[in-house]
């Protein structure tokens, strides 16, 4: 499953993470980044700019890399206030943790976490 068969919803949790996880102040260091996030904040901040014309077909590709953990971090890992981050009020870790596993079992993926 790719991000083209997620609901508009789904795909608006996705990006909001993304833009989200750039703004955590836990991850301001570049090393501490890319140790958490497995790309470069330029690596990243690529994916993000090309939204949302991503292509997460591959496992191996950055969209799919930075997707997966920003989405892991938010679900599982940083702590955040949707408001603050300009997540929508309704959007929980539950419903982060719920869009995180239909995009990763849709993939074929057994599980979900850091990659």
């Amino acid at each position: 499953m790719t991000l083209t068969t997620l609901t508009e919803d789904e795909r608006e949790v996705i990006h909001a993470c993304l833009v989200a996880l750039r703004r955590v102040p836990d991850l301001s260091h570049p090393n501490e980044f890319q140790t958490r996030v497995g790309l470069t904040v330029e690596e990243y901040d690529t994916v993000v700019a090309a939204w949302p014309d991503l292509d997460d077909t591959s496992d191996d590709s950055d969209a799919c890399l930075a997707i997966n953990n920003a989405l892991n971090e938010i679900a599982h890992g940083v702590v955040f206030e949707p408001s603050v981050w300009g997540l929508r009020a309704t959007t929980t870790r539950e419903t982060v943790a719920a869009v995180y596993r239909r995009w990763a079992i849709g993939r074929g993926w057994r599980q979900t976490g850091i990659r």
